[in-house]
């Protein structure tokens, strides 16, 4: 399952339409999608289900509050379930792809080194097949995010409002 809208969460608009908009997207989205199946695959003792997280649930970017958040959101329903529904064989992975080449990516990140959408999809379903929990790709988000982890708040803080002034 995959919900997924990007875009500015309106900050200095007054209105909470557009991070409103994103959120249920992204969030409802997903359980809507996946939500109807999980009885069936319980009573088949068996199934996987697949939810498209992003690197944008552990990286967080100015202006992007709502889609880093509704991100996180559904990785943490995924590892909440997971426990629950691995008693009936059911399978939970989430996928957090870094930027891929796809319509969403928009100005400035189009310069960043990206990964075809096609290379993605056969990494994925390796992926979906091995059965692994959660999965960053590709893998050198791995390293940004131990990178954040481990630097302090302030620094990071100053490097991100160098990258995103407005």
């Amino acid at each position: 399952a995959n919900a997924g809208i990007g875009g500015d969460d309106g900050l200095y608009t007054g209105s909470s339409n557009s991070i409103n908009n994103i959120l249920k997207t992204n969030i409802l989205g997903v359980t809507n999608i996946l939500m109807p199946f999980i009885p069936l695959m319980k009573k088949q003792n068996s199934g996987t289900l697949v939810c498209i997280s992003s690197v944008a649930s552990y990286v967080p970017l100015p202006f992007h509050g709502g889609y880093a958040s509704s991100k996180i959101a559904i990785r943490m329903i995924f590892d909440s379930w997971r426990p629950t529904l691995q008693r009936h064989k059911i399978k939970t992975i989430s996928i957090c792809p870094g930027f891929i080449d796809t319509p969403i990516i928009k100005g400035p990140a189009k310069n960043l080194p990206m990964k075809s959408a096609n290379q993605a999809a056969l990494r994925f379903i390796d992926v979906i097949n091995k059965g692994k929990y959660t999965y960053v790709y590709p893998w050198y988000y791995k390293l940004l995010i131990i990178i954040i982890r481990i630097i302090p708040e302030s620094i990071y803080n100053i490097i991100i409002k160098k990258m995103f002034h407005r």
